[in-house]
Order: C-alpha cells, then sequence, then structure tokens
C-alpha cells in the first residue's frame, strides 16, 4: 500500500481503485486504510445479487474514466 501510494504521489494520479468484499477496510486500524475509505469504494459484498453487483460495476467503472486528482 505504502509503495502504491507513493507511485500515487509521483505521478500526480489516483491508481489504486479499492473495492469491498467485506468489511475489513473499514474495520481495520491500519493506517493506510484510513487514506482508502476517504475515496469511492466500490461496494461488492452483495456480488450474488445480479442488480447490485451491476450497480457497483458500473460506478466503479464510470470512477476509472474519471480523472482523479491525488488526495493528500
Amino acid at each position: 500500500m505504502t509503495t502504491a501510494f507513493e507511485e500515487e504521489r509521483k505521478r500526480g494520479q489516483v491508481m489504486l481503485f479499492p473495492i469491498r468484499l467485506d468489511d475489513t477496510v473499514i474495520d481495520t486500524p491500519e493506517a493506510w486504510a484510513g487514506k482508502l475509505r476517504a475515496r469511492n469504494i466500490g461496494d461488492f459484498r452483495h456480488w450474488k445479487d445480479h442488480d447490485k453487483y451491476q450497480k457497483s460495476l458500473e460506478r466503479v467503472l464510470r470512477d476509472l474514466k474519471v480523472s482523479v486528482p491525488v488526495p493528500p
């Protein structure tokens, strides 16, 4: 995670697009998770539900197309 955040700062663009499969990133006390929680996290916890999966996938794909500045 540290390397990925350093690379983002160096390139000046967001490279990490987290997805959520469970509550780990929300529950962990790790400092890197705090940086991820400030971003949109694609919620794929209900991946078995076709409609919820499609909605989450569409949002992630939309976010990948948008130029997002690197957060401080």
